[in-house]
């Protein structure tokens, strides 16, 4: 038991923390891939999207959330939205991202 708990001790402070690009931690968010130094985060219950969006499936849209880097000067972190409440992106924001990156 004490080896379990250990474990999660250690675990728990292994997980980085989101920010957004304020630089302010973003609670809730989850970091999209635990093993990479920086990454895009999103929630628990959204859907990580590899251009670092996120699907979420409570609004049933794509948002930008959060990054681990709380500079946000890594290129992991989307570059996209920034000025967006807490990832909230304009749908014609958004779509001209789209169109950009796919076209």
């Amino acid at each position: 038991m004490y080896t379990a708990f250990c474990a999660s001790v250690f675990f728990a402070r292994a997980i980085a923390e989101c920010y957004y690009p304020d630089g302010k931690i973003a609670p809730g968010l989850v970091p999209c891939n635990a093993t990479a130094e920086v990454t895009h985060c999103c929630r628990d219950a959204d859907v990580c999207l590899s251009n670092g969006l996120c699907f979420s499936t409570g609004l049933g849209t794509i948002v930008r959330r959060g990054c681990t880097d709380s500079k946000w000067n890594n290129t992991v972190c989307p570059t996209f939205c920034t000025d967006g409440v807490e990832g909230m992106c304009m749908a014609t924001t958004l779509r001209q991202f789209l169109l950009k990156k796919t076209g």
